[in-house]
């Protein structure tokens, strides 16, 4: 008779749904992510190409929430670094 084959190692449940959340976590920022260099890229894009067809209050706000958007884009890539370094 031939010996049992050997079970591999079974992985701890908790691990599996740690890793899992940390994957969706993950994926969140990514998108997030995307949205806000989207809406950088668009308030850069409306800045360049219509600057001079602005009012200085419109230029001033699309240039502010530019800015509001890269400082959070730097939070959200620092927390997906964190999160993202963490081995499965």
């Amino acid at each position: 008779s031939r010996p049992a084959p050997r079970a591999l190692p079974a992985k701890k449940p908790e691990a599996d749904r740690e890793a899992k959340k940390r994957e969706q976590k993950v994926q969140r920022l990514e998108k997030k992510i995307a949205e806000l260099e989207a809406e950088v890229a668009a308030a850069e894009t409306k800045l360049y190409e219509e600057g001079d067809r602005l009012d200085a209050l419109t230029a001033a706000r699309i240039w502010k929430e530019k800015e509001e958007a890269k400082k959070k884009l730097e939070e959200l890539f620092e927390e997906w670094s964190a999160v993202s370094a963490v081995a499965p």
